[in-house]
């Protein structure tokens, strides 16, 4: 569906039903998922919405808290 551009609208509103669910939940600081469709179609609800919401990938979020050992890096100077 979304890459239909003729179900937008179908898009726009089932995201309306999520926008519910964030703004019930009060203060969020962003949209995880693990999923590159399900990021455009967040983004797209986020952003016709007007919404000031980030969303993260899944991937970005663990790479994130990984030590530079972790990631591969050579660790920082004491």
């Amino acid at each position: 569906v979304s890459a239909n551009a003729r179900a937008e609208d179908m898009r726009l509103r089932a995201f309306a039903s999520k926008k519910a669910q964030i703004d019930k939940m009060g203060e969020v600081d962003a949209l995880v998922t693990s999923c590159a469709n399900c990021r455009n179609v967040l983004e797209e609800g986020i952003e016709h919405y007007g919404m000031d919401l980030p969303v993260i990938g899944l991937s970005e979020l663990l790479a994130d808290y990984l030590t530079p050992e972790e990631r591969g890096e050579p660790p920082e100077p004491a």
